[in-house]
């Protein structure tokens, strides 16, 4: 009897502890399956992923990694046992996690439903996880773009709008998209429905007698817009083989305070010129109507307003236009303006008003402004007209006098930076001075922001000869969608290079085919990040000549400084030479720590260092002294974090036989608003409520504790090292 209770007991002791460990099991791994992957393609045995967004992070590295730009949206990972076990909490839900290790296969971590955080992602064998890819399967449509390809036939006639000409586009991501259609003269060719990326127009198979000087055309569809920029056109223009491309005059007429009864009366206008001066032709114009001398070879024209009507005169009656060789645009086709005026009328002044908007777009051209004139004697002007896209409006009949120009009723998504302007109209004059132009620019509200950066140059003990020469600095812009974009910049010196109207983005450099006898030193920091909280930048490269000695003989004194920066308490220092660098909340603290080394074969004295933006270094802490291979480091701080994009450079000095040898670092941070995303402890949900402070300890390795899941025993073990007095650590000048 005895023996059947102790049996009963034990049975419900093990049906209990099996009950906990299933229920704690549960809350681990609830919805969470974890699947062996052979190779290094979790793709190729879930088919599902194709479909879905992935984001990699390699090398395995604490911090917080950018998923999608549009919305934004983070996955902040933390690695711990040895970088054997990683967790991680994401802004949307997550719906796989592929694990590598090792030199083949991984496991796939799949949520059902997708969570946004989860812990002690492994591999199940002690092994160092290598790398990770997230996957979230809510992949959001993007806008397609679109290619529309006109035709124009120069001198077209009624016939040729029945020649078939054929047209093929070809490119997008990896060259995928390839498609012929036929178009022509009235009759465009639509490619649409494109993804973004770069795409090639070309026209094949000319109809007999037909040809172009330019039959192939780039035309990159932009990524992440919705706009109209995604939809591109291309006209191709065609001419007969055996008719060379003639150009055009038209000179338009007006009257200055000209009335209706004066659109009857003729002006005659005479042109003259073009190879061997064998061209001769007069037409009349009428008031507001134009003439057009067409069909003019290459070559240099004069035309002349002759016979002016009894009663009129003009200040300007010759123009010298000429006609371009070899081209097929418009440039073969010019226009003047003759302006006359009555005699007996007093001089009469103008005002032109010019629309441009910054990166219009021909949809933009419907769109209409208003401009108000105002001034004038008395002040007893005023009118308002409406000016159209990269159109002008002209306030004429003006008397002497001073007159404001101003923009009015902005329409809704438009801005500009100067609405107003002060035009004089002269007194007691008769020619252009009198006639004023004004162009008033707008851009949309929602155009972003623009970056700038500087390149400077620097050479090396140079004199005056070194200091002007040329040297190629290659810029690597952003890739948005077009490609990379590669631009070499010439820099001496003298003059620094400013590069304007950047994207936001990275941006790297080398420097090109360095000529002799120069060769390449240094460059102050081979990628800049420009953004919102960072929107200048420099960027300082250095030469020196390939003969000229080393100083004091065969000795080759350096120095070297690093900057490191630590937003979580001095446990990781981050050498951030470029922006944005560690990310860290307001009010928070930030720590500096300096290193000097002695990177040369001689011993340097006077050292000194300093930082560009804190003047209190303690001097106490610098070394006056370093032989050659040591090394000093200082930590500075706290600093309390304030709002915005950080960079802090230091600079270091040594003296050798007289001569002082010099190094910088920068180290740069950002500081956000809003609560930031703290780590949560190993082995333990990021949601628990009830975990402490995890334990910080110095020069001891983490005990091998047993995986039972429970976090009291890391509380236990937490409170056994720190009464063990192992949580101190020392701070300041560390001399190696």
């Amino acid at each position: 009897m005895k023996n059947n209770r102790i049996a009963k007991v034990t049975i419900l002791a093990v049906v209990l502890i099996i009950t906990l460990l299933l229920t704690y099991s549960m809350v681990l791994a609830e919805g969470r399956t974890e699947t062996p992957i052979p190779d290094n393609f979790p793709n190729n045995h879930v088919p599902a992923l194709n479909d879905c967004n992935e984001m990699k992070i390699d090398p395995p590295k604490d911090g917080r990694y950018l998923l999608d730009e549009n919305p934004s949206v983070y996955v902040s990972v933390y690695f711990h046992s040895s970088g054997t076990l990683v967790d991680w909490v994401s802004d949307i839900n997550i719906s796989h996690v592929f694990v590598k290790g090792g030199k083949e296969g991984g496991t796939l971590y799949s949520y059902d439903p997708a969570i946004k955080s989860d812990t002690n992602l492994g591999l199940g064998t002690n092994q160092e996880i290598s790398h990770l890819v997230f996957y979230w399967c809510t992949k959001q449509e993007h806008d397609k773009g679109s290619i529309t390809v006109n035709k124009l036939i120069t001198d077209g006639t009624t016939d040729d709008e029945s020649a078939v000409f054929i047209v093929k586009v070809t490119g997008g991501p990896d060259n995928y998209y390839s498609q012929t259609k036929n178009f022509g003269l009235n009759s465009p060719a639509l490619f649409s429905n494109l993804e973004p990326g770069n795409y090639v127009v070309e026209e094949i198979n000319l109809p007999t007698g037909y040809k172009t000087n330019k039959a192939t055309f780039n035309v990159t569809i932009p990524d992440g817009t919705t706009d109209e920029s995604m939809h591109k056109e291309v006209t191709i223009t065609n001419y007969m083989e055996n008719d060379p491309e003639k150009g055009s005059i038209t000179v338009n007429k007006v009257i200055s305070g000209g009335t209706d009864q004066e659109a009857s009366i003729d002006f005659s206008v005479k042109v003259t010129g073009g190879p061997d001066n064998m061209y001769s032709q007069i037409k009349l114009v009428s008031v507001n109507s134009s003439a057009v001398f067409s069909n003019l070879d290459p070559g240099a024209y004069l035309v002349e307003e002759i016979n002016l009507p009894t009663g009129y005169k003009t200040n300007k009656a010759t123009f010298n236009v000429t006609i371009p060789d070899g081209t097929t645009d418009e440039s073969m086709h010019k226009e003047v303006t003759i302006t006359n005026y009555k005699e007996s009328d007093p001089e009469k002044g103008s005002i032109t008003v010019n629309k441009v908007i910054s990166g219009g777009t021909d949809q933009e051209a419907s769109i209409d402004f208003s401009v108000k004139v105002t001034g004038g004697p008395d002040n007893m002007y005023s009118q308002i007209k409406l000016v159209s896209v990269n159109s002008s409006a002209v306030f004429s009949n003006l008397d002497p006098g001073a007159y404001l120009v101003e923009e009015i009723n902005l329409p809704t998504g438009y801005k500009t930076n100067k609405a107003t302007f002060n035009v004089t109209i002269p007194d007691g004059t008769t020619d252009e001075s009198m006639h004023k132009e004004v162009t008033i620019t707008n851009y949309k509200e929602s155009d972003p922001e623009k970056a700038m950066l500087v390149i400077k140059k620097h050479v090396i003990n140079g004199n005056t000869t070194d200091k002007a020469k040329k040297f190629d600095v290659e810029v690597t812009y952003p890739t948005m969608g077009d490609g990379v974009v590669k631009r070499v910049i010439q820099v001496s010196e003298n003059v620094p290079v400013t590069l304007k109207d950047l994207d936001f983005g990275t941006y790297t450099f080398k420097e090109l085919n360095v000529p002799s006898p120069y060769k390449f030193d240094s460059i102050s920091t081979s990628s800049v990040v420009l953004s919102v909280y960072e929107k200048t930048d420099e960027v300082l490269v250095k030469n020196k000549k390939e003969s000229d000695p080393p100083p004091n003989g065969s000795k080759k004194p350096r120095i070297d400084v690093k900057k490191y920066v630590s937003v979580d308490g001095k446990d990781t220092w981050d050498d951030a030479n470029s922006a944005s660098g560690p990310e860290t909340t307001e009010n928070s603290d930030v720590f500096f720590k300096f290193v000097v080394t002695n990177t040369g074969d001689v011993r340097l004295t006077n050292i000194t260092l300093t930082d560009d933006y804190f003047d209190d270094l303690d001097e106490d802490e610098i070394e006056d002294s370093l032989s050659k291979g040591s090394s000093f480091e200082y930590i500075f701080g706290p600093v309390g974090a304030a709002n915005g994009q950080h960079k802090n450079t230091a600079t270091a000095t040594g003296d050798y036989s007289g001569r002082t040898y010099t190094d910088t670092d920068p180290a740069h941070y950002i500081v956000k608003q809003g609560d930031k995303v703290d780590p949560p402890p190993p082995n333990v949900r990021p949601d628990d409520p009830k975990i402490p402070d995890p334990v910080v300890v110095d020069e001891v390795e983490e005990p091998e504790l047993p995986k039972t899941g429970a976090s009291g025993m890391l509380l236990f073990g937490g409170m056994v090292l720190a009464g063990g007095g192992l949580l101190l650590r020392r701070y300041g000048k560390r001399l190696t």
